[in-house]
């Protein structure tokens, strides 16, 4: 660490870790941060149209790379740059940089890295780039874990479907592979003859980056200076093209792997859930190089509300056809869709899944709540994960103790539902803030909540919520990154907070109106449900 970190106790925590070290009141009360919360989707959107510039000016096989390796750039470079930024203002303001410095931290399903740390090594420790925060390629699977993947994967098949385990050793054109997990999306869509295939356990020897992909990242730096008036020109890059390219050569050989072994399926069609992972992405590549039909799926009950570019690479980059949920959620993928189709002319048919019943089962078994003005209104707060790789974490922490503050002792009973996934990162954090911390399943305990507190919409606790009828508090700047035609269905499903930023960037509201809203809280408009959930 530089020696200037021991000179001050001014530190800037940049995990919550650190936040803890600091004292979590001592560092609310002096929060602040050098950009608003919509700096980085601002920056995020230059990137993915550089991105795409770069795609309609690229090979077929090019191309394909590109689109596999999409969250390098989205997630990857933005946080990238977004680091380098920040350091450089927290320098300016001789603040005193403070991260979590133990590479792994436990974690309920398994250790998980404390990513954001291989950025600060490069950029405060000047040590070398080794990987990148995106979700790359494990080739470095042991021959027992292979073993062990493989033999997990035929339970799960014979468990799920004999019948389509058996067909698995017939050629029947009604087979179906599964290139990641079963989901419930897919087995309501059609669960006759599906087959998982065992493509985590395949491992390929890296190969050294090929020129020709050395000049594809090369090229789109360049449209990145250009279309950034060379902002970024001061931040050495050449680190992180190396990583890049040796995903992008990662991905070119599962490529050719997959689309040399799939050759045998040719009469089936590939089922996809996990539209972000690299290897899923390969693994479609690979089926659509011999015209094998690929039909991707949604996960955790979203209906397309998002408008930002990197969604809709995400779900509408690497196949033909996409199921979404219902007919409901049809027009608010329509606009995903043909918002991609314009700027890569890449069609995807859209599918709705006629079959599911999730939404309506679960509004159907949902009571509407009713108020006694003696009893105590319970409150379940919603967390944002406060993963390091994420750049709303700090403005969503401080935001969350703020609410909580407001409605402190006003004879409520707060309750917080973690995120089940980041205990680690949250633990401790809230113990002064919340009367009850709650880490089940929100599946399992929202029927115990009168009203939720909801600081963001794309959750997929989100539409569990919402059918409930139970009344909902949300914030309006969340808004911003949803179709327009759902942003007014939010504002009268939810009791809507405005929200303003401070001259620390910190997120703002009136007490007042939170307040008010809270004790004379208003019976749900359900337009939302009914016009994207339930038809």
């Amino acid at each position: 660490m530089p020696s200037y970190i021991n000179r001050t106790e001014n530190f800037f925590a940049l995990d919550s870790f650190s936040v803890k070290k600091i004292g979590v009141e001592k560092w609310h009360k002096k929060f602040y941060w050098p950009f608003t919360i919509n700096f980085f989707p601002e920056l995020n959107h230059v990137i993915i149209m550089s991105l795409l510039e770069l795609i309609n000016n690229s090979t077929t096989t090019e191309k394909d790379l590109l689109l596999i390796n999409y969250s390098d750039f989205n997630t990857g470079l933005t946080i990238y740059i977004h680091h380098h930024l920040l350091f450089k203002n927290i320098y300016k303001k001789n603040h005193s940089p403070l991260f979590e410095d133990s590479l792994r931290v436990k974690n309920v399903h398994k250790d998980l890295p404390l990513n954001s740390k291989i950025y600060w090594d490069e950029i405060i420790n000047k040590k070398k780039l080794k990987q990148i925060l995106s979700r790359p390629i494990n080739n470095q699977i042991s021959f027992k874990d292979r073993v062990l993947f493989r033999l997990n994967v035929i339970q799960k098949n014979i468990k799920n479907n004999p019948k389509a385990f058996g067909n698995y050793f017939k050629n029947k054109r009604s087979r179906i592979l599964i290139g990641e997990r079963f989901s419930n999306e897919m087995l309501s869509f059609n669960k006759e003859n599906l087959f998982r295939l065992p493509v985590e356990a395949i491992n390929i020897s890296k190969k050294p980056t090929t020129e020709n992909i050395k000049k594809i990242v090369d090229k789109f730096f360049e449209i990145l200076h250009v279309n950034t008036k060379n902002k970024f020109v001061n931040i050495n890059f050449n680190s992180f093209k190396d990583v890049i390219g040796s995903n992008l050569q990662l991905s070119h050989d599962y490529c050719k792997y997959f689309e040399k072994n799939l050759k045998k399926y040719s009469e089936c069609k590939v089922f996809a859930n996990h539209l972000s992972h690299p290897l899923i992405r390969s693994f479609c590549i690979g089926a659509k190089r011999n015209k094998i039909q690929t039909f991707g799926f949604p996960h955790g009950n979203y209906i397309g509300s998002q408008s930002a570019l990197w969604v809709q690479l995400m779900f509408f980059g690497v196949v033909e056809n996409f199921v979404c949920p219902n007919e409901g959620s049809l027009d608010l993928y329509k606009k995903g869709e043909k918002k991609l189709r314009t700027l890569i002319n890449k069609k995807t048919t859209l599918v709705p899944n006629k079959n599911s019943k999730y939404f309506k089962d679960l509004y159907n078994y949902s009571i509407p709540k009713k108020f006694n003005d003696d009893k105590k209104k319970k409150i379940m707060f919603v967390e944002v994960g406060l993963s390091d790789t994420a750049y709303y974490w700090p403005f969503y922490l401080d935001l969350t103790l703020k609410v909580a503050k407001a409605l402190k002792n006003k004879d409520f009973e707060l309750t917080l539902k973690k995120r089940p996934e980041r205990l680690e990162d949250s633990k401790h954090i809230y113990d002064n803030f919340f009367d009850t911390i709650i880490t089940e399943p929100f599946e399992k305990v929202y029927k115990n909540a009168d009203i939720f507190v909801f600081f963001e919409f794309g959750t997929t606790t989100f539409p569990v919520a919402a059918l409930s009828k139970s009344p909902i508090i949300g914030f309006s700047h969340t808004l911003n990154e949803h179709w327009k035609e759902y942003q007014a269905l939010i504002n009268q499903r939810c009791e809507m907070i405005e929200t303003e930023f401070d001259n620390k960037n910190s997120i703002t509201f009136c007490k007042k109106t939170l307040l008010s809203k809270v004790i004379k809280i208003n019976k749900p408009n359900l337009s939302l449900v009914k016009k994207y959930y339930l038809s």
